[in-house]
């Protein structure tokens, strides 16, 4: 009789076991709701498909890293999505950025034009995520094309040191297109760029950070996209950015750093200030660039209420009348 219990007690303790192994596994898989009351483009009313699951008629964007080189597991490296109709531009590759996008539903092995505003690690840091992983698949990228400031040097460095390994996989059957071949590199210099890929009409600019730095537009269908990379103020941003539908704008200077010590307080947005724009000098460029609408990203830490409501404000000071968003990781807006 005991023998008898034993066996039931352990069938239930085993059951119950891997019943909890799929509870946190599902948890771990599934999206985060959106806490800052923004509202993500779906069109599947019970929320059970990806708002990219679709092919829009136009443009679709998504920021998926908007957070700083701080981890955090909430909001990762900069990164933002521009979709039009069935071709994908990644603007810059932070922390984390691969698995938001294959969260929300997007195969990087589908992205064939990655671009960089510039090369620091909180925006370059899933690089060798998507470079080996979106290509050593059955259906992988049998294409690149590279564009930003250090993208030759990015690639030298990565074909160098994956060398074996990217040798290792093609033995196993995956052909050289994609990595060693078939791979367009263009590395930006201080001069503006302009190319059309897919119907899409791409222009940059050099911004000032503290390396070399690019903006982007994307024009197609009389809709426009700019992603500003991290910048400080500058007076050619607002005639790069005019009549933008969607300006995804630097928002490192958004935060009252109210989590970081008192001492230290000071001294970081005094750092920050001189690499970063002002939250003024945003509301400022919104104004004078006549945006219809504002996304900020490249958090300097949590999303308030109230941290909205006062940054807001401060774009309406200056006279920006438009629509303001907060982004997170994962957000799709349709401009």
């Amino acid at each position: 009789m005991k023998r008898k219990v034993l066996v039931v007690i352990l069938v239930l303790m085993i059951t119950l076991s891997f019943g909890a192994c799929g509870d946190q596994q599902e948890g771990a898989t599934g999206a985060d709701p959106n806490e800052n009351g923004n509202e993500v483009v779906s069109e599947n009313d019970s929320g059970d498909v990806s708002a990219m699951e679709s092919i829009p008629e136009g443009f679709r964007v998504m920021t998926v890293g908007t957070g700083n080189p701080q981890l955090d597991v909430k909001a990762g490296g900069g990164s933002t999505l521009v979709q039009y109709q069935d071709t994908y531009f990644l603007v810059d590759c932070g922390f984390n950025s691969m698995a938001t996008l294959i969260n929300n539903g997007v195969k990087i092995s589908e992205i064939e034009q990655m671009l960089f505003t510039h090369q620091h690690n909180d925006h370059n840091a899933d690089f060798w995520t998507f470079f080996i992983g979106g290509w050593g698949d059955p259906n992988g990228r049998r294409y690149l094309n590279l564009i930003g400031p250090g993208t030759q040097d990015l690639y030298d460095m990565t074909t160098e040191f994956y060398k074996t390994d990217i040798e290792y996989r093609q033995n196993v059957g995956f052909p050289p297109e994609g990595t060693l071949e078939n791979v367009d590199v263009t590395d930006l210099t201080e001069s503006d760029f302009e190319t059309e890929i897919d119907g899409v009409k791409i222009t940059a600019i050099p911004v000032p950070h503290t390396i070399d730095t690019y903006a982007y537009r994307f024009e197609a269908d009389g809709k426009s996209v700019v992603i500003s990379g991290d910048l400080t103020y500058t007076e050619d941003f607002a005639p790069f950015a005019e009549d933008a539908d969607l300006l995804v704008m630097d928002g490192m200077m958004t935060s009252d750093y109210s989590d970081v010590p008192e001492d230290f307080r000071d001294q970081l947005i005094g750092s920050l200030s001189k690499s970063h724009i002002l939250n003024e000098e945003i509301g400022q460029i919104a104004k004078e660039s006549n945006a219809e609408h504002l996304v900020l990203t490249h958090l300097g830490g949590e999303v308030t209420d109230a941290l909205v409501d006062a940054n807001t404000e401060v774009y309406r000071e200056q006279g920006f009348e438009g629509d303001v968003t907060f982004g997170y990781d994962g957000m799709v807006i349709e401009p």
